[in-house]
């Protein structure tokens, strides 16, 4: 037998679901040379791939899209990118879910960036070493430097 909640039950119920926003964002590698672009946005302390909060009713990948067209004015495809992993972040601000993905511009791609300056102070593309060797950039960024891919959980100072 189903069991019908009430309207009562039901509020209760999804008033206790866990709502926490989630953020999405993209590595962009340039050609055969493995260099990523990174962005230091001005509200943070560390440089991190273009990226932002997902709306509602986007979904992860629709998110980090038009982030990454908002924050540096690249057209990104879907059918380009693929999924390397979704971290589950807590932090004494908020426990948040970030998804990372993924694409390659080819060589001879024209990657123009225009920055979005009332939101990032600069940008760069720098090599997976790089941003492994340096402590200039976020957990999430050293993450993919070192070929994580799946499901981790993170807490953040």
């Amino acid at each position: 037998m189903i069991r019908v909640f009430t309207p009562e039950e039901k509020a209760a119920w999804k008033a206790s679901v866990d709502t926490r926003w989630s953020s999405a964002g993209v590595a962009i590698i340039r050609g055969d040379d493995d260099e990523v672009l990174v962005v230091k946005a001005n509200y943070k302390a560390y440089w991190s791939f273009p990226g932002g909060i997902i709306n509602t009713g986007e979904s992860p990948l629709e998110a980090a899209i038009r982030e990454v067209k908002e924050e540096v004015g690249v057209e990104l495809a879907s059918d380009d990118i693929q999924f390397r992993f979704v971290a589950d972040r807590t932090s004494p601000r908020a426990q948040t879910f970030l998804f990372l993905f993924e694409t390659r511009q080819l060589a001879d791609d024209d990657i123009s960036i225009s920055i979005d300056q009332t939101e990032i102070e600069e940008y760069a593309f720098v090599t997976k070493q790089q941003i492994i060797d340096s402590d200039k950039y976020s957990e999430s960024t050293k993450m993919w430097a070192q070929g994580f891919v799946g499901y981790t959980e993170q807490t953040i100072i």
